[in-house]
């Protein structure tokens, strides 16, 4: 029950809290881009596909360093998109892409981070906390009871086990005496 109730309550807690972090992601996706290290890709049309791990290992250090690129392609791409009147169809097709893709771009960030905000906004302090929880737990006057009955029972259960080892250890000596004797005569 302890367990339990530690367990929802820190759900609780976790899912507020990324709850919290996505709409604060969302809201203003352009402060998310500036302080990103992956690089957005400057080519609208291309297909999104997981990077390797030798990709992956290679585009870290690329990353860091483009940290303003993001703002600047994003800022390049508005920059294409047409502003005439006769031209609001492509423009509205261009702003759809951009959205999709900066927001592409967020969606993979914020799944690139979720295990290590698991572990640290839910796992670690779960732990914590239900320790800190299962030590405050007493049992009932009557738990307590029933478990002392129980202990009362098997002490004199273990007591009388003890006696009759002893008997039976008795009996194996006399055996013991009675075979040596027999063998000697």
């Amino acid at each position: 029950e302890t367990f339990d109730t530690v367990v929802e309550r820190q759900l609780k807690q976790f899912l507020t809290l990324f709850k919290n972090t996505l709409q604060a992601t969302f809201s203003n996706p352009w402060v998310f881009l500036r302080k990103t290290t992956a690089i957005l890709d400057t080519d609208m049309n291309t297909e999104i596909a997981l990077p390797s791990l030798d990709q992956t290992k290679q585009r870290i250090p690329a990353e860091i360093k483009m940290r303003n690129g993001n703002e600047q392609v994003v800022a390049r791409w508005l920059s294409e998109i047409p502003l005439e009147p006769h031209m609001i169809n492509e423009a509205v097709d261009q702003v759809q892409v951009l959205v999709l893709r900066v927001y592409s771009h967020i969606r993979s960030q914020v799944c690139d981070q979720v295990e290590l905000f698991c572990e640290s906004f839910f796992k670690l302090p779960l732990l914590r906390r239900l320790e800190e929880d299962m030590n405050k737990i007493e049992l009932s006057p009557v738990d307590l009871e029933g478990y002392k009955a129980r202990r009362d029972a098997l002490e004199k259960e273990a007591a009388a086990n003890a006696y009759g080892l002893k008997e039976v250890r008795a009996c194996l000596k006399i055996l013991l005496n009675f075979q040596i004797k027999s063998m000697a005569e």
